[in-house]
């Protein structure tokens, strides 16, 4: 029970950063299309949704699908940094929102969903560490898009792409 206390009062606190949402203080605007259409795998410039002229209502926890294990959380960031990304190359960086602030709730549930998952002790600090560096790079390209510069994924592609890695070889350590 006191191993899981440090884990938890850790997701509170990083809960109660990102609840803000994007901070914008752009009217706000709702999008015909679905935000699944921006957490799906592969995104397309078919379902690129919302709209460059939307900004979307900020994202509570409750709004987001907790993934079932540590497991189940890779493949759903790895589709969160592939839909931003997309959104970005397509010339639609206000579409990212939705995806960034999802993205923020998934990194903060690692540490208790290693936990749950029975990922030795040994691994939580590193998995900490690595979702703290993800959310800060991506934090880099949001704070961007929320001062309305250019969106430039580019310069922090290479170590989110390391950082990634670390989280996968972690769960494909402990299968």
């Amino acid at each position: 029970m006191t191993q899981r206390i440090p884990c938890a009062v850790f997701s509170v606190l990083l809960c109660v950063t990102v609840a803000g949402g994007c901070n914008n203080s752009k009217p706000e605007a709702t999008s015909e299309k679905s935000p699944e259409a921006a957490t799906t795998p592969a995104a397309t410039q078919s379902n690129l949704a919302p709209s460059e002229e939307d900004h979307p209502a900020p994202i509570t926890a409750e709004d987001v699908e907790r993934p079932a294990s540590f497991r189940d959380a890779i493949p759903r960031i790895i589709s969160y940094r592939d839909n931003i990304r997309g959104f970005i190359d397509a010339g639609k960086p206000h579409s990212t929102h939705v995806p960034l602030d999802e993205l923020d709730f998934v990194l903060s549930w690692l540490p208790e969903l290693a936990q749950e998952d029975n990922i030795p002790r040994t691994f939580w600090e590193p998995i900490n560490t690595t979702a703290q560096e993800i959310r800060e790079l991506f934090n880099k390209v949001h704070a961007r898009l929320d001062a309305e510069e250019e969106a430039n994924y580019g310069e922090v592609a290479e170590d989110v792409d390391k950082a990634i890695r670390r989280l996968q070889q972690i769960a494909d350590d402990n299968s």
